[in-house]
């Protein structure tokens, strides 16, 4: 089903397969439907059944691992954010263009609505070492596909390698959209070749780190905005710098501390 929430965000959860966040507009509105999967065949009553209590047990229930992209000399300030958002979230690591922290799903919701200066949330599939194709695909071949994406689903995918033997981010890119091709197909569905999902793989000294995105589009471009025009910088960055300057925004004003 898809639940929608008007100017925020929306949140794809349960029987089509798996969750994703994207910008959205319109009313609240709740649509079931997994047409990718034959009706009556025995994957429709295993994905029916079985994937909402998979989805509980395994990205609802436990404390996941986030990462909150920022620009670069801002992330002492996303952070201050993060720490004041809710109790529930722990920063785990503060590095270079963002924060790793952990926190519940619905931790994630929160900072994809109220973060001001993050662009872009993501959240932690698995890490783990790849030297060498066979090796990326044996790791690749071993996550249940299912629990972050819909039925069929092929995702674009975004490869970044430093200091690392897999340095052809193409030849990378390839090899993860084969693996899930290939996992739609031992299920008996069918590839779908139009998903607006992303997934980013970073190689860093051999060791690969797997994320889905959550944010759609930039996080800048959040809500329903009546005048547009051309800015000279990003919502986000504008509010970082109004941050750094000391100034406490609140929702409907900004005052200096």
């Amino acid at each position: 089903f898809h639940l929608r929430k008007t100017g925020t965000i929306c949140i794809q959860l349960a029987q089509t397969g798996a969750f994703t966040i994207f910008r959205a507009t319109g009313t609240a509105s709740i649509k079931f439907c997994h047409n990718n999967i034959a009706s009556g065949s025995w994957q429709a009553l295993y994905w029916k059944m079985n994937l909402e209590k998979q989805l509980k047990r395994h990205i609802i229930g436990p404390r996941q691992t986030f990462f909150a992209s920022v620009l670069p000399g801002f992330e002492t300030v996303c952070r201050q954010e993060l720490e004041t958002l809710t109790d529930t979230i722990d920063i785990v690591e503060q590095v270079h263009g963002g924060i790793v922290f952990s926190g519940r799903l619905v931790d994630l919701y929160r900072a994809n609505l109220h973060l001001r200066t993050a662009g872009r949330i993501l959240m932690r599939i698995a890490q783990f070492k790849a030297t060498n194709f066979r090796g990326l695909t044996k790791h690749l071949g071993a996550i249940s596909w299912q629990l972050y994406l819909p039925p069929g689903a092929l995702p674009r995918a975004k490869v970044a390698s430093h200091r690392s033997r897999l340095y052809h981010t193409k030849a990378v890119a390839q090899r993860l959209r084969e693996t899930i091709e290939g996992f739609w197909r031992s299920q008996d569905i069918t590839p779908l070749f139009d998903s607006d999902q992303t997934l980013y793989l970073r190689l860093d000294t051999d060791i690969a780190t797997l994320s889905i995105d959550s944010s759609g589009e930039g996080l800048y471009r959040r809500g329903v905005k009546s005048h547009e025009a051309k800015a000279p910088l990003r919502e986000t960055t504008a509010a970082a710098i109004l941050l750094l300057a000391g100034l406490v925004m609140g929702p409907h004003r900004i005052r200096e501390v």
